[in-house]
């Protein structure tokens, strides 16, 4: 559904810039994204999985990125920012201390502005460095679901 609306979106080049709006909300009225039935996993409404994704980062694909609206920050585990070449030295400090799942508080490393890419969109966000052995490799936040104007959906 998605790749047949972006498929079929064009803007006539007679389209004011003013009515630019009104245009693109009309076509979204029409062909809102939906989800049906077939799109849930095996086990139907009833499953707790959580919501991954893949991206890109430093022209390398990140697999198990985690969207947690739960979380008020953007998170990267040491380990993955080493792996991605962050240069750990140069980070600025952070003053926050997190407190992971399990309830634990731990003290960010540093902080890191990224660009990544989700789907064909570049986004420069910011991720707090720690020290965690989560079962994320990233965690996206309210601070990146905010800025991509994202719906998060768990159940599809």
């Amino acid at each position: 559904m998605l790749e047949k609306f972006l498929a079929e979106v064009h803007v006539p080049e007679q389209v004011e810039v003013n009515a630019l709006d009104s245009y693109m909300n009309g076509m979204l009225a029409n062909n809102a994204i939906t989800f049906s039935e077939d799109d849930l996993p095996e086990q139907g409404s009833d499953h707790n999985s959580a919501l991954f994704i893949t991206l890109k980062c430093r022209d390398t694909t990140v697999s198990k990125v985690l969207i947690d609206g739960g979380s008020g920050v953007n998170i990267i585990p040491l380990i993955v920012a080493q792996k991605l070449d962050v240069n750990l030295e140069k980070l600025p400090p952070s003053s926050l201390t997190i407190r992971a799942f399990d309830g634990a508080k731990r003290q960010a490393h540093g902080k890191a502005t990224l660009e990544i890419k989700v789907g064909p969109t570049l986004f420069s966000s910011v991720f707090q460095i720690q020290e965690s052995a989560g079962s994320f490799n990233m965690l996206l936040g309210r601070p990146w679901i905010h800025q991509a104007g994202a719906v998060p959906s768990t159940l599809h």
